[in-house]
């Protein structure tokens, strides 16, 4: 989640955001966060290089909070036969 302290530099985060190789989609919310971003590192020095660059291009980002997934798991809630 990414939260901003002024909108001066949304659109060119939403840019950065969409053409990031480490982000699979990023979705544009109201409330405290401007914006909110699935990605995936291969490890927390990624993880954090990342951030790290985010922060020092962008100057307007107030915050940015992660929630880490180590696993995910893929879930069918229609039976497999049915694709078949």
């Amino acid at each position: 989640f990414v939260e901003l302290k002024d909108e001066s530099e949304a659109d060119k985060i939403r840019m950065f955001l969409k053409n990031h190789p480490n982000n699979g989609f990023t979705f544009e919310i109201d409330g405290p966060w401007r914006f909110a971003l699935y990605g995936a590192a291969k490890n927390n020095i990624q993880l954090h290089n990342d951030m790290n660059e985010l922060r020092s291009r962008f100057k307007s980002i107030k915050s940015i909070t992660t929630k880490i997934i180590l696993k995910d798991y893929k879930f069918t809630f229609t039976p497999e036969c049915v694709f078949k």
